[in-house]
């Protein structure tokens, strides 16, 4: 990085904790976790100092190019601005001219950007504008508002089943022993027959950096069995779903129901709004529909020479066999 690129990273880790509504996937500590070769901020504030928003820039390799998107356990990323919903004439021409200064910004050397931004961004003009195509996703939420006997009685009547059941056979801890965790991680993605999609140390040093301001881990006990575990995060605004980790027994005592459902409550007393962490694959949405989850759309814009990439990987891979 150089001097100018320093400076802004500085900036931003000092400001970070004074700018309300900052989710926690562009905060600096969630950054070192998860981009440990390095990242870097570009910023827009006034003149004050106070940051009106934030562009995440990572390097990442795909294929053979260049590629900057999301990364691993990150949902939501890319550009952040405040309230990027407002209808007002003046903020959203702000909004306007800041976007197409970030994206101004964006190296040259990225083939692909790609973006999957906050569900309360909803406005993807200024993106398509900008020579971005856009798509959606679907996440599920359970608002801030809704008491919490309004989210019991969302839950289907299985469910619900499910939850009083392991209510009596199992309980429900805060823990900081993430080994626990990470058995349990590897316990469950044997059991579906894949890798795990991250670095196995990563769940741990995220708990580390962020416990017990903005994660917690709860973890299932069958007696003294832990069962079940699942790592929680949060900001001002909303708690996600992170990592459940969930191995075959399990599974079969319910231990899945309970811990979402005390992650439930959990949100409910810390007054946030509940992020399942959606999914476009059909049993996980169905999973979280049932559990009262209201579907809720986010955008994921993406701009690259895949006309390059495809010439690149047509002219390489005959090299390589």
């Amino acid at each position: 990085m150089n001097r100018s690129e320093t400076s802004q990273q500085d900036h931003f880790r000092r400001i970070a904790d004074q700018a309300p509504g900052l989710p926690v996937f562009f905060h600096p500590l969630w950054l070192d976790c998860v981009l440990p070769e390095g990242w870097d901020v570009k910023l827009h504030t006034n003149p004050s100092g106070v940051l009106n928003g934030v562009m995440a820039i990572q390097v990442q390799k795909k294929g053979f190019a260049l590629r900057m998107k999301n990364p691993v356990l990150t949902p939501y990323w890319g550009i952040w601005v405040p309230e990027p919903g407002n209808k007002n004439a003046h903020s959203l021409s702000r909004t306007r001219k800041m976007i197409r200064q970030f994206i101004s910004q964006i190296p040259k050397q990225f083939l692909v950007t790609e973006f999957h931004l906050i569900p309360e961004w909803t406005d993807a003009l200024h993106f398509e504008w900008s020579g971005f195509q856009n798509s959606i996703l679907y996440t599920f939420r359970i608002p801030a508002n809704v008491s919490l006997d309004e989210r019991w009685q969302l839950i289907s009547s299985s469910k619900r089943r499910a939850i009083r059941t392991a209510n009596q056979l199992l309980t429900v801890v805060l823990s900081d022993d993430t080994q626990i965790l990470a058995t349990h991680i590897r316990e469950t993605y044997q059991d579906k027959g894949i890798n795990i999609p991250y670095p196995a140390t990563l769940p741990g040093r995220l708990f580390a950096a962020l416990s017990p301001d903005r994660a917690c881990l709860l973890i299932a006990k069958n007696g003294k069995h832990p069962v079940g575990s699942l790592l929680l995060v949060w900001d001002d605004k909303v708690m996600y779903n992170l990592i459940p980790a969930i191995p075959s027994v399990g599974r079969t005592l319910h231990a899945g129901h309970l811990l979402l459902w005390k992650a439930i409550q959990l949100a409910h007393e810390k007054e946030l709004i509940f992020d399942f962490e959606g999914s476009m694959i059909q049993d996980i949405a169905t999973f979280y529909h049932d559990f009262g989850g209201v579907v809720v759309p986010y955008l994921s814009v993406i701009k690259g020479k895949t006309k390059c990439l495809r010439g690149l990987y047509q002219t390489m891979m005959p090299r390589l066999r």
